[in-house]
């Protein structure tokens, strides 16, 4: 998604719908980032966080705004 959305933004005019859809997959790829997939491909253990409890926090924190980001930046006719 992270990809994707930056070749779009690189290729798109400014105000083009390329654009605009490269912004919101480039914040949907940060929420699937911090949505816990690494921990699941890495095999980190729980231990892992207990270690790094600030990275466990910053990483919801960054999750939660960025999932209300996505929100905000889809159109509304998808909303309906």
């Amino acid at each position: 998604m992270l990809g994707l959305g930056v070749q779009l933004y690189r290729v798109g005019t400014t105000g083009s719908v390329a654009r605009k859809l490269s912004v919101l997959l480039i914040v949907e790829g940060i929420v699937l980032v911090t949505a816990g997939f690494p921990e699941f491909a890495l095999a980190l253990s729980q231990d892992f966080f207990e270690s790094y409890q600030r990275l466990y926090f910053y990483s919801g924190l960054v999750h939660h705004f960025s999932d209300v980001a996505m929100l905000a930046l889809h159109p509304p006719y998808l909303w309906f």
